[in-house]
């Protein structure tokens, strides 16, 4: 998975893994602090998704450039909706 979750006093820290990094996003849901971390692990995996989009110059069908280019919008803004998509 691409998240990392560490629960300090009263705040919740979400680390998503991705290579855009983002504003710390920060919510408050009964008496807990969330904050969501955008950018973890952010030079790895960007290495990831330009390998990624390396191999879309490979894909066999429309099938696979739509996974790979899912894939890629994952690793790149850590929307886990598009690895799900992919």
């Amino acid at each position: 998975m691409n998240t990392r979750i560490f629960h300090e006093n009263n705040t919740i820290k979400v680390y998503i893994c991705s290579a855009n990094l983002k504003p710390v996003e920060i919510h408050n849901y009964k008496n807990n602090i969330f904050e969501i971390h955008y950018g973890h692990l952010s030079s790895f995996i960007k290495s990831v998704s330009e390998n990624l989009s390396e191999a879309l110059k490979y894909a066999a069908n429309k099938n696979q450039e739509n996974m790979l280019k899912a894939y890629i919008e994952h690793f790149n803004n850590g929307d886990v909706e598009k690895h799900k998509d992919s």
